[in-house]
């Protein structure tokens, strides 16, 4: 709905409706499906002198499945291969080594190196179990033809089998009766999220050192001697297979100004669609339903992670630790969501099919972390606990990218939103048109009416936050800001029967409770990419269109963190 009174008056402007081709029934389209996860290891530790001891190790996981995707023929003849590819047979092979050295009795080394598994969610292989594109089919109405009234029109079916013209009470689920139909008689060849016949579960190398010293500072002044321990690892990794999704659906066409790839949906088991000369065309059959494929990326991505942390404990009960951690991780497509659809679409690139190797979505650069404990006894024989956790930290990086235009898909993915931003050599830029009213000679290419683009603006900011003109920007190339979060907790024991009990209260979030404009988590809102541009292209001059300029607003407030909360409970061990 576009309005809250189109809301009331049941007027959509556009509806989504998916269920069972055929026969309308959503029991016909669930997931069904099962595997085993077998594992073998041996393992053996040994000392290597009185002061060290060694970790050697040797596993396996191989998966077990008999569960088939439902095969797609149209699937197979435009890929030339099935869709039922399972997990079965796959395994890997991981050894693991690892080692601790006393070298002194106040300085200890420890490290290790392995190959370790694990960690996809199961959710991305049950995708080409529930969008086999033969069971479910997805429609949808949109501006053309714009979506009926759904109160008024009495053309609506219910979902239940039967389809009878129902809505009752002017109930909001009522399916019109054009989609309905489409999806009970629809041709079985929608949306395919299937796994390539050569994909391998993911895993990563991993090595590691890192060291402890316990100093004694002696008698200092103001009782900044005594024991402190000093403790500093790195972490190096690197990925193996590592899980992205390709569109096998999409053929490169062309090439955009600013040399990225353009794609047409199409389906290539039409031969026009492999004719460079025609496929770009109206003689190559037009596909507008997806062929994701889970594979493997071919470059994978890579981790550097870097801490250190001082800590100190004193008799009187206190103790504190103060931390600080480096991160640089590397991926090719950083796997956000749950559906195929999702994990496709939610990135920032210059080539959709083939993202190139960039700081991760994932990525906390920098974060210094702060801890402190304090025991005493307000009531004797019982404890009272404070415990005070602190963090400040960078927000994950961000890309700018272009908006859709409303004219031209303009790389023919229908992903308008995700394309990097190019920045112009000036406005002079003759891979450019500016819908400016100065520039009356393209208003054609404008709609008839340029609209004012700010080119002065425009440059104005690129030039200030360091964008190099000529090219794309980068993905995650641009730094978040900087957070400050805390959260307290309170422990009391107290006496109970046959045990110990204690009740707590944890305030997370306490600077937000003091103040609410302390503790507001600001980040590049999801996907970590933000507009700056609308865009189209001129297909027959192929020139960049840049129809509006909506200079970006980087960080928006997490509401899921941002706020204060108080838990109150208790324990009773016995």
């Amino acid at each position: 709905f576009n309005s809250i009174p189109d809301f009331i008056a049941g007027q959509p402007s556009q509806i989504f409706y998916g269920n069972a081709a055929i026969t309308n029934d959503p029991n016909d389209t669930a997931a069904q499906f099962e595997y085993d996860i077998n594992t073998v290891y041996i393992q053996d530790e040994f000392a290597v002198g009185d002061s060290a001891d060694v970790t050697l190790g040797l596993r396996y996981d191989w998966y077990t499945n008999s569960s088939f995707p439902t095969a797609n023929p149209f699937f197979l003849a435009r890929n030339g291969f099935s869709n039922t590819e399972n997990l079965d047979g796959k395994g890997i092979l991981q050894p693991r080594f690892g080692f601790n050295w006393d070298v002194t009795d106040r300085f200890s080394l420890r490290g290790g190196a392995g190959l370790f598994a694990g960690g996809n969610p199961n959710v991305w292989v049950s995708n080409s179990y529930s969008n086999d594109g033969i069971r479910a089919v997805q429609v949808q109405l949109g501006t053309t033809p714009p979506p009926p009234n759904i109160l008024t029109n009495p053309n609506s079916q219910s979902e239940r089998a039967g389809g009878q013209a129902i809505n009752p009470n002017n109930a909001l689920w009522g399916v019109p009766t054009s989609m309905f139909n489409t999806v009970a008689g629809s041709a079985p060849n929608s949306a395919v999220a299937a796994i390539d016949p050569d994909f391998q579960p993911a895993s990563e190398w991993k090595f590691s050192v890192g060291g402890t010293y316990d100093a004694d500072l002696g008698n200092l002044p103001l009782g900044l001697g005594g024991e402190y321990r000093l403790d500093a690892d790195y972490i190096f990794a690197v990925t193996n297979n590592a899980a992205t999704i390709v569109n096998a659906g999409l053929i490169r066409v062309g090439t955009a100004p600013d040399g990225s790839p353009l794609y047409k949906r199409a389906d290539k088991s039409d031969p026009d669609c492999l004719n460079p000369a025609t496929a770009p065309t109206a003689a190559c059959a037009t596909r507008t339903a997806d062929d994701l494929l889970l594979t493997n990326a071919g470059n994978g991505g890579e981790q550097h992670v870097y801490s250190v942390a001082l800590s100190k404990s004193y008799d009187f009960g206190l103790d504190w630790a103060v931390a600080y951690a480096h991160v640089d991780a590397k991926d090719t497509r950083s796997m956000t969501s749950s559906v195929a659809g999702s994990n496709f679409g939610s990135i920032a690139v210059s080539d959709i099919n083939n993202p190139d190797q960039a700081r991760s979505n994932f990525l906390i650069p920098n974060r210094f972390t702060l801890n402190v404990n304090y025991e005493l006894e307000l009531f004797k024989d019982f404890t009272t606990r404070f415990s005070l956790f602190g963090e400040h930290y960078q927000s994950r990086p961000y890309s700018y990218v272009t908006a859709f235009g409303g004219t031209v898909d303009t790389w023919g993915d229908n992903n308008e939103g995700l394309h990097l931003l190019y920045v112009p050599t000036g406005p002079t830029d003759p891979n450019v048109v500016f819908c400016s009213n100065t520039n009356a000679a393209d208003n054609t290419l404008c709609g008839g009416a340029a609209t004012n683009f700010d080119t002065t603006s425009f440059f104005a900011w690129a030039d200030a936050v360091g964008l190099a003109r000529g090219a794309q920007t980068g993905r995650n190339d641009f730094e978040g800001g900087w957070n400050n979060k805390f959260d307290l907790k309170v422990e009391q024991e107290f006496p109970l029967p046959f045990g110990e009990a204690s009740a707590f209260l944890v305030v997370e979030n306490i600077g937000n409770l003091l103040n609410d404009e302390w503790g507001v988590i600001y980040e590049s809102p999801f996907p970590q990419r933000t507009s700056v541009v609308e865009i189209d292209r001129d297909v027959a001059t192929n020139r960049f269109i840049y129809r509006r300029l909506a200079l970006p607003n980087i960080d928006d407030p997490v509401d899921s963190v941002s706020f204060w909360t108080v838990k109150v409970g208790a324990t009773y061990r016995f």
